[in-house]
């Protein structure tokens, strides 16, 4: 997308932001949305109340719970994707392709009169902005994201409490920052994309070699938490938002970046909680002892 493409774009969704808050019809969009909820979890249900019954040959026991916990799947499914869609998504899209004002008035020139050509805080550290606006966003959307929490349950359970639910959401959330720093700087500063994905994943794997089997496990499985609902939108719309201003050839990868600096993330910290662990066992068994002699 060129520059004066980008312009025309940004202008044509200027003009139509009002439209499409005019004449909303709730209840359609209510119906909807259940419709869809409906879909992506009632199918899933019938899958395990089929292998429980049929298969396993037992009985479904807490019929009461189970089904009101599927009710409130659905209300809780619905709520989510209407604000998904008609809150979160929007106002992600439009910082996202609004945050490159910060450096360049490209694209901006029509809607923003009087606009320096370095935008509103000159070439560097308006970049800086967009690299720290980029960092914010990962780390953000990442906490919002519903599967990172029930990864982190599983974790410390897995690890047995070592690898605590809020580290393992902390070290996810600064890894995709990281990642998403990296890879706005690429698209700002025109890198080559094996530059930046190359090194990352090499890295990710000279970590799993040396890391103990379940922080493999766990490592690689946080990568899949850019690919969500909530973040997924917000990295798109930034990474075309910034090549649109800067005339890259390509604003992806940040993605792909969002997905390896997690796993690295977690790798890095699980051979440092490996690591401390075994000290803090011999902390802690000498401090009971002596908490016994006194």
């Amino acid at each position: 997308m060129t520059p004066a493409e980008g312009e025309a774009f940004l202008a044509a969704n200027a003009a139509n932001i009002p439209a499409t808050t005019v004449g909303v019809n709730v209840f359609l969009i209510i119906g909807q949305n259940f419709v869809a909820a409906a879909k992506a979890i009632l199918p899933l249900m019938l899958i395990l109340l089929v292998v429980q019954r049929l298969v396993l040959r037992e009985k479904i026991r807490g019929i009461e719970s189970v089904v009101l916990g599927i009710v409130f799947a659905l209300i809780g499914l619905l709520f989510f994707k209407v604000g998904l869609e008609w809150g979160l998504s929007p106002l992600g899209d439009q910082v996202g392709h609004n945050s490159v004002i910060s450096f360049s008035n490209q694209g901006f020139k029509s809607l923003v009169p009087g606009l320096s050509e370095d935008g509103r805080y000159g070439l560097f550290w308006g970049k800086m902005v967009v690299l720290l606006f980029g960092f914010i966003v990962g780390y953000g959307a990442t906490l919002a994201e519903p599967a990172l929490t029930a990864l982190g349950l599983t974790v410390e359970d897995v690890t047995a409490g070592a690898f605590k639910k809020r580290l393992v959401m902390q070290t996810v959330g600064i890894g995709v920052g990281i990642g998403l720093v990296i890879g706005v700087a690429k698209i700002l500063y025109g890198w080559p994309t094996m530059w930046v994905i190359g090194p990352s994943y090499a890295l990710a794997i000279l970590l799993t070699l040396f890391s103990d089997e379940k922080y493999v496990n766990i490592g690689w499985d946080s990568g899949g938490v850019t690919t969500g609902d909530i973040t997924s939108p917000v990295l798109i719309a930034l990474g075309i938002g910034v090549a649109t201003a800067t005339g890259a050839t390509d604003g992806f990868s940040l993605i792909a970046m969002g997905s390896v600096w997690p796993i690295i993330a977690v790798l890095a910290v699980g051979i440092l909680v490996n690591k401390t662990t075994p000290f803090l066992r011999v902390r802690q068994a000498v401090e009971k002892e002596q908490r016994q002699v006194t």
